[in-house]
């Protein structure tokens, strides 16, 4: 009954490496770059709920293999710590949804014409987030007495499928007028950079979409079993991933902008500042594609997808 959680527990750790690792090219790229302050906000609020959650996973594998060893009575009851988890990916969850859509909100509003696409995304995040931390509330409350939640499994369900459509409507809201802007695009360089915007906002979604699905699946089949542990654990460090990848992403969105030889660098005519992606001209240079004033020709500034 433990195997779950200790696979879980490892693959969460090496997530946990693997967010250690983007931090530190985030934290060394910010200090060339000026990053907005709503930025460092998120990534260190992230950064501690990820810790939390770290201290938690290892709090529940010493009890499990360290101080109750073979003993099934360990999993029928709850600590602190395992109802803690729902809660903290629920939290790292909605700090990446919402983080997400603040930066796609100007672009989404000119490329829809409407300002209610991303406010109702963000409740749809709100919901997803308020069941988690329910969930959690549940756990507390019960977590003498397994046997009693047996309840929870419709609050789950509807927690995970919650945050898959809200993954799955973010990555849409992104993918979608960027797919029709690059079929009317006449520019090489347009195209390019919306390859690279569009394949960052697939991989961003799509992860977490793919691992939710078999989490939801194993949940609904298994859900007296200890197999969802090994979800649990691990969920949250891909939300994690995905937000400092998204970040270290704009510098190979940037490297678009450099000649073959990386000694003569152009100045950039497409400017991703880290907060707006804004498809002009540059000022100090105007060239074959500087003509044009964005990938529809139209000269204005498109809030950054990524």
């Amino acid at each position: 009954m433990s195997g779950p959680a200790l696979f879980g527990a490892l693959f969460g750790y090496y997530f946990m490496g693997l967010y250690t690792l983007q931090l530190y090219r985030h934290i060394s790229a910010s200090l060339c770059l000026k990053e907005r302050p709503s930025v460092h906000v998120v990534v260190v609020l992230t950064t501690l709920l990820e810790f939390l959650q770290l201290i938690c996973v290892t709090h529940i594998i010493i009890d499990i293999l360290i101080q109750h060893p073979g003993d099934p009575s360990v999993f029928q009851r709850l600590s602190l710590s395992s109802a803690s988890l729902p809660a903290l990916n629920g939290l790292v969850a909605f700090l990446v949804q919402s983080f997400r859509l603040r930066r796609i909100h100007s672009f989404v509003k000119q490329a829809c014409g409407s300002t209610y696409v991303c406010p109702l995304t963000f409740l749809l995040c709100l919901c997803q987030c308020g069941a988690a931390l329910g969930i959690t509330a549940m756990l507390i409350h019960q977590r003498d007495d397994v046997q009693q939640l047996s309840w929870l499994k419709p609050a789950s369900i509807t927690w995970l499928s919650l945050s898959m459509a809200s993954d799955a409507l973010v990555t849409a809201t992104i993918v979608l007028p960027l797919l029709e802007w690059k079929a009317s695009s006449a520019f090489d360089r347009s195209r390019r950079i919306l390859n690279s915007v569009i394949l960052k906002a697939v991989e961003s979604g799509s992860i977490t979409v793919l691992f939710t699905i078999p989490y939801l699946v194993v949940y609904v089949k298994y859900h007296q079993s200890t197999l969802g542990t090994a979800f649990e654990f691990i969920v949250g460090r891909l939300y994690a991933n995905v937000l400092l990848a998204t970040l270290n992403a704009r510098e190979k969105v940037r490297q678009l902008e450099f000649d073959g030889d990386l000694s003569t660098r152009r100045h950039l005519p497409w400017i991703m500042d880290g907060e707006a992606l804004s498809l002009g001209p540059s000022s100090e240079e105007g060239d074959a594609d500087g003509d044009a004033r964005s990938v529809m020709g139209s000269g204005r500034p498109v809030g950054n997808p990524v």
